[in-house]
């Protein structure tokens, strides 16, 4: 097997997505500048907020979901960005280690903020995507992050087939194209005992698809809930 793994790395190297440096998909010294956000804002306005929470009661209307904490503000161009796109769409693994040291470090600053009873759950994808892509890269992020938190983690969502690719369409089409799409897993209710939900996810652009997921899990009559992601992009 060494031998194997030998001849592997020696003729298909991996290199640093950011100094070509061999041997590591993001090398320590390159780990190290990836920008990470220094507080919280208001998911409308961005305002500051210590916790992610909406600032005022204009900017929380028609948003169902109560707060997002977010690791990094979204940039094309950035390391985590390009992270998390050779992970979705090259399906490259080796991409995940760094990017669950990276929401592990975020989720340390709030820890105490979220109860004992607290469960996380992730964006669902549909069968179709998952059939092409073999995994749903939120729920392996959020499977990580139950295992480092100790916090219980629960499929609470579930995805239809009938809604397109998000990333291909405008602000207004994400909204239309997540209508009803996005149901509650009944069968998990008494797990939840109206408790605090965390909902798991890697970017959150013009937050429809935390929005609509957050509409489905009203149905355990969470105390609160919390969109924790990666990257955040205020540009939309």
């Amino acid at each position: 097997m060494i031998l194997a793994r030998y001849f592997y790395n020696l003729f298909f190297p991996i290199f640093c997505i950011e100094c070509k440096k061999v041997g590591y998909k993001l090398c320590a010294d390159c780990f190290q500048q990836i920008d990470l956000c220094n507080f919280q804002c208001c998911p409308t306005c961005r305002a500051y907020s210590i916790f992610g929470d909406f600032c005022s009661a204009r900017c929380k209307a028609d948003n169902n979901f109560d707060r997002i904490i977010s690791c990094s503000e979204f940039k094309p161009s950035s390391i985590i960005v390009r992270l998390i796109k050779e992970m979705k769409y090259k399906f490259c693994m080796a991409s995940v280690d760094y990017l669950v040291e990276i929401l592990m470090k975020t989720f340390d600053s709030f820890i105490s903020f979220f109860p004992k009873n607290t469960v996380i759950t992730f964006v669902p994808t549909t069968k179709r995507r998952l059939k092409q892509r073999g995994f749903n890269q939120a729920e392996i992020l959020a499977q990580r992050l139950a295992d480092y938190s100790g916090l219980e983690l629960l499929p609470l969502l579930k995805r239809f087939d009938k809604s397109q690719q998000q990333a291909k369409l405008s602000r207004a089409d994400r909204k239309l194209n997540l209508s009803n799409s996005i149901a509650a897993n009944e069968c998990f209710k008494k797990f939840v005992n109206s408790g605090h939900l965390i909902l798991v996810d890697d970017i959150a652009t013009t937050c429809s698809t935390l929005n609509e997921c957050s509409k489905a899990l009203r149905y355990f009559h969470p105390s609160e809930i919390t969109a924790f992601v990666l990257a955040r992009s205020y540009l939309v």
